[in-house]
């Protein structure tokens, strides 16, 4: 009976197993300040830090500002960041949204990402004209991708669209992998080429010093619908409880049998 017990526990485990959430900002509350509110989802009794210009109902007031929440990264662990938004199509505008990881958030009333610094800043841009630029730094010397300046570009603008960041660790933080996508108006994913030319669809990062997850805006015609951290189980951790819930089944069957 016992040994019956452990099996049903392992196909129980390899039914649940998924993402770990870490953060959750689902944009449900008011038009009041999302600087210095908890998110729905938090390991502790972190908080949003960053401009006036982001509101709790995920709409923005102003422009060239950013919001930031404290991170803490394990090694041999993949990430994923996902930033849900909807943005206007303005095939004139260079505006745009931003996500990603920081090691400084100490000027949050300025698109931090973009601005000068030596920080580490691993990030990406969606304009309103449909254009994507990625950056392994400040703006103006680390560009690792930029779709082009014809309007429109290659991503579709419109609702429900939604950016990406995957950061997988190594065994020791230094030694990182990154990649970034885009899924469009038209549900199309638009996987950004993190060597410019290359078709290289991620790049290798030092991430030890990787400290914020956050937003960025300059201007943009928008509004954010949700925000995710979460920490994705890796392939092999799938493909252990496939065995196990295989084992668990053949050894139910012969029990059954005999």
């Amino acid at each position: 009976m016992k040994r019956y017990s452990i099996l049903l526990m392992l196909v129980a485990s390899a039914l649940t197993v998924n993402a770990q959430i870490i953060y959750q900002e689902d944009f449900d509350g008011d038009t009041s300040d999302l600087n210095g509110t908890a998110p729905n989802i938090a390991p502790g009794s972190e908080v949003w830090q960053g401009a006036s210009s982001f509101k709790q109902d995920g709409s923005i007031s102003g422009g060239d500002s950013s919001i930031f929440l404290p991170l803490t990264l394990d090694v041999n662990t993949t990430y994923e960041l996902t930033l849900g938004f909807d943005m206007t199509l303005n095939n004139g505008s260079t505006s745009w949204f931003a996500l990603g990881f920081s090691s400084d958030a100490a000027t949050p009333s300025t698109r931090n990402f973009a601005n000068t610094g030596t920080d580490s800043r691993d990030w990406f841009l969606v304009r309103q004209n449909g254009n994507t630029v990625a950056f392994g730094g400040i703006a103006a010397t680390n560009k690792w991708f930029d779709s082009g300046s014809t309007a429109p570009g290659p991503v579709a603008i419109g609702t429900g669209m939604q950016m990406t960041t995957t950061l997988t660790t190594g065994a020791t933080l230094a030694d990182s992998s990154i990649s970034m996508a885009v899924i469009d108006a038209n549900s199309a994913t638009y996987v950004l080429d993190l060597d410019d030319g290359s078709a290289a669809t991620s790049r290798n990062v030092d991430a030890s010093s990787l400290t914020y997850i956050g937003i960025s805006e300059i201007a943009v015609v928008g509004s954010l619908n949700s925000f995710t951290f979460a920490a994705i189980p890796e392939p092999s951790t799938y493909a252990l409880l496939a065995s196990l819930l295989g084992l668990a089944v053949i050894t139910l069957r012969r029990r059954r049998n005999y």
